[in-house]
């Protein structure tokens, strides 16, 4: 509810687009958050309904990841199924949108719950990737980096067990 407690209007598209512009146009160098709703028409999925309830399965938690062998295996072996959607998705346009407001210096910072660095592929330059990045893997125990493909070519190579060049192999987190 409005500070006002005034129940919200619903204004036609065109109406409603009018008033955006005018606020973005009063308010420069806004800072806008995006989550998962901004990347589905590029086909990567939602985590949750309309109503907030989990669609599928949570994420698999940081402590849970770092503490158990077997969560870390159920993770690694899910991913060689979900990367590929992550990977090869592209920029809808709403990241086209935003990345143009960037351009056009109506605002500053953007920051984005999503994973995918498909803002970063529309040509966002200022962003803030919340929950990190999926593209690249960093080792929890020794701070070794790399490409994620390159450990999903391990997985897929030798998949369950995976046998990195880091200290630890499966503490190896995104």
């Amino acid at each position: 509810m409005p500070v006002n407690d005034q129940p919200l209007v619903q204004h036609c598209p065109e109406q409603a687009g009018a008033m955006l512009a005018e606020f973005i146009h009063r308010h420069p160098g806004l800072m806008i958050l995006t989550g998962a709703g901004v990347s589905t028409d590029s086909g990567i999925p939602d985590y949750r309904d309309g109503d907030g309830a989990w669609k599928r399965k949570q994420p698999v938690q940081h402590q849970d990841f770092m503490t158990s062998l077997t969560v870390r295996r159920r993770y690694w072996g899910r991913s060689l199924i979900g990367w590929p959607v992550i990977r090869n998705a592209r920029p809808n346009s709403a990241h086209h949108l935003v990345a143009e407001l960037e351009l056009r210096n109506h605002s500053r910072l953007l920051v984005t719950q999503n994973v995918d660095r498909l803002h970063q592929q529309a040509g966002s330059r200022s962003v803030t990737d919340l929950h990190g990045r999926a593209d690249e893997v960093v080792c929890m125990s020794c701070e070794y980096r790399c490409k994620r493909d390159e450990v999903h070519e391990r997985c897929a190579d030798m998949n369950p067990g995976i046998h990195s060049r880091c200290c630890t192999g499966w503490r190896c987190r995104p």
